[in-house]
């Protein structure tokens, strides 16, 4: 029973310490933040990044942007900048499948999901035709997701 009890220890322990290793990642930009951050706020290599693979132009502002990856901002995630709404998702085949709605034709901002510890919460965003549309995955926690929703909505002409 020992043996079980010392198990169980050392597997916590080591949760525990992959935890603290993971925030530190996380807080020195070099893992993508479990947070919806504003512009000024993204490392500037993950922007470079979102740069690179074509996500987002040389002019332009980012807004906001959350990052769905565990370890690269390739991954996938939401962006808002001057000019767009941008939802992205890597392609294993060749690249980044990008998502966009230009900010003067977005119609409508509606929570498909509504979020929880555990779950994201999911907004369509609708474009002016009827085939425009993409869907944003964004953390519930902090208000997160609404600051973002929102900034979205106000960009509706």
């Amino acid at each position: 029973m020992g043996a079980v009890f010392r198990w169980l220890g050392t597997a916590f322990g080591f949760v525990v310490a992959l935890g603290v290793v993971f925030g530190f990642l996380m807080e020195a930009g070099v893992v993508p933040s479990d947070r919806v951050l504003r512009g000024a706020q993204i490392p500037p290599d993950q922007f470079e990044i979102l740069k690179t693979e074509g996500i987002i132009e040389e002019d332009e502002v980012v807004e906001y942007f959350y990052s769905e990856g565990l370890l690269s901002v390739k991954e996938g995630g939401s962006l808002l900048t001057n000019k767009r709404v941008i939802a992205y998702e890597e392609n294993f085949e060749d690249g980044v499948d990008i998502y966009e709605i230009s900010t003067d034709q977005i119609a409508s901002v509606k929570m498909i999901q509504e979020g929880d510890t555990l779950n994201f919460a999911i907004y369509t965003v609708n474009g002016e035709n009827e085939n425009e549309w993409l869907d944003l995955w964004l953390p519930h926690e902090y208000g997160d997701a609404e600051a973002f929703a929102s900034a979205v909505r106000s960009k509706i002409p």
